[in-house]
C-alpha cells in the first residue's frame, strides 16, 4: 500500500505558480513555500524531514533551482522527495506575454510554501523533514533553484522527497514573453515560482509510522481519533454499557474530538481491539461493568500501547491532552529513528560502505554534475543508485583542506 501512494501512475497533485518583478523576492517566496511544506509532514504527519536544494541534475527541467523536503524511511533505507519548491526564472515569461503590476515577494513566497509543506508533514504527520536545496541535476530542469523538504525511511534505508517550492528565475518567462511595465514604464522579464504537494504524501506517513499490527495514524489527520468500544461481561447490562459509550462519544464530539463508537454485537471486542489497531485509530477507549461501576473508561494508546484509566469527570480535557501527547511522540520517535540513520562519510569507501547498510548519507561534495553522475553509476546495482536528495539549509561546517563546496545527502530514494 504504502509504495502505491509514493509512487503510482495516478495521483492527486497540489501545485501553485506565481510571478515576481525581482529574483530576490522570487527567492524568499521558494523558502516560504519550502517551509510550508516541512511543516505539513513534521507537525500534521509527524514525519521529520529535510529541507534543501537539488543539484543542477535533479532540479526541475527549465527552472532556475530546485528546492525540496526529503524523507527518508530506515526500514527500506530509501529516501522519499516529499515536495518542492522551485524558482523557475523567466524562462516562460519569454515564451508568452503575460503582464503584472509590479510587486514584491518572490522568494518570500517560496520560503513561505516551503514552510506550509514542513509544518504539513511534521505538524500534521508527525513526519521529521529536512529543508534543503536541490542539486543542479536535481532541480526542477529550466528553473532557477528548488528547495525542498525530505524525509527518510529508516526501515527501507530510503530517502523519500517531500515536496518542493521552487525559484523558475527568468528562464520561462524569456521565452515566454511573460513581462511588466517596471517603475520606469519599462517592460521587464518577471521572475517565477511554483510548487508542488502530492498523495506521496500519504506513503511516506504510512511507512514512516506504520508497523506489524498495520497503520498507526497521527491525530491530527485521522479521521477517527477515538474510537470507544464495549466490554460486555457474561450476563452484565448491555445496554447500560452501550449507553455509556454513547454517551462518552457525544461527549468528546462537543469538545471538537473526532470519536466514533463501535456498537457491533457480532464481534467480540478483542476482535474489534485488532480491527481498528489496524486502521490506526490513534486513541481506543474502553468501557466494562468494573469502569461503569468506578465511573472511569480505561485509554489505549496506538503508537505505544500505554494503558490508562481516566475519570468521567474530566475525560473530555484529558483526552484532548493524550491525542496532543501521542501526536508529539510519533514524532519525536521519528526523528529519533531518522537522525539514527543519519552517516557522516569523508571517503568513498565510507559512502560505500554506509549506503550498504542503509543509511541517511550525510557528505561534502564538490557541486559537480559530472561528479554526481559518476555517483549514480557506480552505486547503480539491484537497489537502485544512490543520488542527491538535497544540501540541507542547516550546513555543518566544512572540513579543512577539502576541495567540496557544500554538505549534501545522498542515499536511495523511492
Amino acid at each position: 500500500m504504502h509504495q502505491n501512494t509514493s509512487r503510482s501512475r495516478e495521483f492527486l497533485w497540489q501545485e501553485g505558480h506565481s510571478a515576481f518583478a525581482t529574483k530576490e523576492e522570487a527567492d524568499i517566496e521558494v523558502d516560504q513555500i519550502l517551509e510550508l511544506y516541512r511543516r505539513l509532514y513534521e507537525e500534521y504527519l509527524a514525519v521529520p524531514v529535510v529541507k534543501g536544494q537539488k543539484s543542477e541534475l535533479e532540479k526541475f527541467a527549465g527552472g532556475l533551482y530546485t528546492t525540496s523536503v526529503e524523507a527518508f524511511i530506515p526500514e527500506t533505507g530509501r529516501g522519499v522527495q516529499g515536495a518542492t519548491s522551485h524558482c523557475l526564472g523567466q524562462n516562460f515569461a519569454k515564451m508568452f506575454e503575460i503582464n503584472f503590476d509590479d510587486k514584491k515577494g518572490e522568494k518570500a513566497m517560496v520560503d513561505q510554501i516551503l514552510e506550509l509543506y514542513r509544518r504539513l508533514y511534521e505538524e500534521y504527520l508527525a513526519v521529521p523533514v529536512v529543508k534543503g536545496q536541490k542539486s543542479e541535476l536535481e532541480k526542477f530542469a529550466g528553473g532557477l533553484y528548488t528547495t525542498s523538504v525530505e524525509a527518510f525511511i529508516p526501515e527501507t534505508g530510503r530517502g523519500v522527497q517531500g515536496a518542493t517550492s521552487h525559484c523558475l528565475g527568468q528562464n520561462f518567462a524569456k521565452m515566454f514573453e511573460i513581462n511588466f511595465d517596471d517603475k520606469k514604464g519599462e517592460k521587464a522579464m518577471v521572475w517565477q515560482n511554483s510548487w508542488g504537494y502530492s498523495t506521496r504524501t500519504i506513503g511516506v506517513m504510512v511507512m514512516v509510522h506504520g508497523d506489524d499490527k498495520g497503520l498507526v495514524l497521527p491525530p491530527k489527520v485521522s479521521e477517527i481519533q477515538v474510537i470507544v468500544i464495549h466490554v460486555p461481561f457474561k450476563d452484565e447490562d448491555v445496554e447500560e454499557i452501550m449507553d455509556a459509550c454513547s454517551a462518552t462519544v457525544n461527549t468528546l464530539k462537543g469538545l471538537g474530538i473526532r470519536a466514533r463508537a463501535d456498537p457491533r454485537e457480532n464481534y467480540s471486542p478483542g476482535w474489534k481491539y485488532s480491527h481498528w489497531e489496524m486502521k490506526g485509530v490513534p486513541l481506543r477507549i474502553e468501557i466494562g461493568p468494573k469502569d461503569l461501576a468506578n465511573n472511569q473508561v480505561r485509554a489505549v494508546c496506538r503508537d505505544n500501547g500505554s494503558k490508562v484509566d481516566l475519570s468521567m469527570a474530566d475525560l473530555g480535557e484529558k483526552v484532548n491532552v493524550m491525542l496532543d501527547d501521542i501526536q508529539q511522540r510519533m514524532f519525536d520517535s521519528a526523528k529519533q529513528k531518522r537522525d539514527a540513520c543519519i552517516q557522516v562519510t569523508k571517503t568513498w569507501d565510507e559512502f560505500i560502505e554506509a549506503l550498504g547498510q542503509k543509511k541517511l548519507i550525510l557528505a561534502p561534495w564538490c557541486d559537480e554534475e559530472e561528479v554526481e553522475k559518476d555517483v549514480k553509476a557506480k552505486t547503480k546495482g539491484e537497489a537502485g543508485a544512490a543520488k542527491t536528495l538535497c544540501s540541507p539549509f542547516d550546513q555543518p561546517e566544512m572540513p579543512q583542506g577539502k576541495p567540496a563546496k557544500k554538505w549534501t545527502y545522498w542515499g536511495r530514494s523511492y
